[in-house]
């Protein structure tokens, strides 16, 4: 990630641009949010006096949720009690998206303005760590309970067969934070219509070989919709990349970085040698990017309700914060048939 940079570079007729490999994110979990109804609870019958004759109404993401209740002394005769209805809500989030319940949702809620700067520990809990056995890094992001979601040319551009991913990971550095869930995977799955040269589907799987286990610093992200897809909507980037196109050296702390949608059609304009095809989401923000190591890595947006939901993958670039260069992301509304065929189904 820079914030004067951009991710993998692709040059006319060559592999594949720079590899990403790496990436940034963030989000907001299970507080319950409490509006006022248009009825009352209790009786009505005129012999009993209720304190509260207005009603209070909570939702929570989470599957708990707690009421404390306070009876102060009062002159008058009171119920001293009060009655609770639970509804239980459609096991879907985000306008009934697939697979997982809950997706899309981070226990940090401190809004920032992001600039190429370092995450907080647990802001992303979908992103992952693609570890290679030559030492290349990739980005990731968990959207199911043994799958994540990478770009096919971390995989084609390695030639590895196995794979280790961290998830819950922040600093590189250090390994005893004990929070970190790590896999070992030779089950990888690169679409079988990754073109290598104009990044064309783009798009990887890896199976973990067993579930994650879900909690404060790991969780699954939601996957875009077609209507998630704005232009000049602000978007996020996560990743351990370079952050200068000239260095060589990733970075051991998470980086976060916010970046503007622009529209495909202004993507080709800008990018006449390269193929930019409806597979493709671009953004463009002066000095900003993700670049070498991010690759893989989520592009994520915020919706209206809290929830937040990927965008894109990390694919490529023309080096990164390059002038008029835009990133280039596969798009993943354009996946959804794919990714169910591959892992199985639409449930966690």
């Amino acid at each position: 990630m820079t914030s004067t940079s951009t991710r993998v570079k692709i040059v006319p007729n060559s592999p594949a641009r720079d590899t990403r490999q790496t990436s940034h994110s963030r989000n907001v979990r299970g507080i319950p949010r409490f509006s006022k109804p248009y009825s009352r609870f209790g009786l009505d019958d005129s012999k009993t006096t209720y304190c509260e004759k207005e009603a209070v109404s909570a939702v929570t993401k989470s599957n708990k949720l707690v009421f404390k209740h306070i009876r102060k002394p009062l002159r008058k005769k009171c119920s001293g009690g009060f009655l609770c209805l639970v509804t239980p809500q459609d096991d879907s989030t985000g306008g009934g998206r697939p697979f997982c319940s809950g997706c899309g949702v981070s226990q940090v809620t401190v809004p920032r303005i992001v600039g190429g700067e370092e995450a907080t520990a647990g802001e992303y809990p979908w992103q992952a760590l693609l570890v290679f056995g030559n030492g290349i890094i990739c980005g990731g992001s968990l959207i199911k309970n043994g799958w994540v979601l990478t770009a096919a040319h971390c995989i084609k551009q390695t030639g590895a067969t196995s794979v280790t991913v961290v998830l819950g990971e922040h600093d590189r550095s250090t390994t005893t934070d004990g929070v970190t869930q790590q896999f070992v995977s030779s089950n990888i799955i690169v679409h079988p219509n990754y073109d290598d040269i104009t990044q064309n589907n783009d798009i990887a799987l890896v199976f973990l070989g067993q579930n994650a286990i879900f909690n404060e610093r790991v969780r699954p992200i939601c996957l875009a919709q077609n209507s998630d897809y704005v232009t000049g909507a602000s978007t996020i980037v996560t990743g351990w990349g370079v952050q200068a196109f000239s260095s060589s050296t990733a970075v051991n702390r998470l980086q976060e970085v916010t970046l503007d949608l622009i529209s495909t059609s202004s993507c080709a304009e800008l990018y006449p040698d390269y193929t930019i095809t409806e597979n493709m989401v671009c953004t463009l923000t002066t000095n900003k990017d993700a670049c070498q190591g991010d690759s893989g890595g989520p592009l994520i947006t915020k919706l209206q309700d809290g929830t937040w939901v990927q965008l894109g993958v990390v694919s490529f670039g023309d080096e990164c914060a390059k002038e008029n260069s835009p990133g280039v992301f596969t798009k993943v509304a354009n996946y959804y048939d794919w990714i169910t065929e591959q892992t199985g189904s639409n449930q966690c």
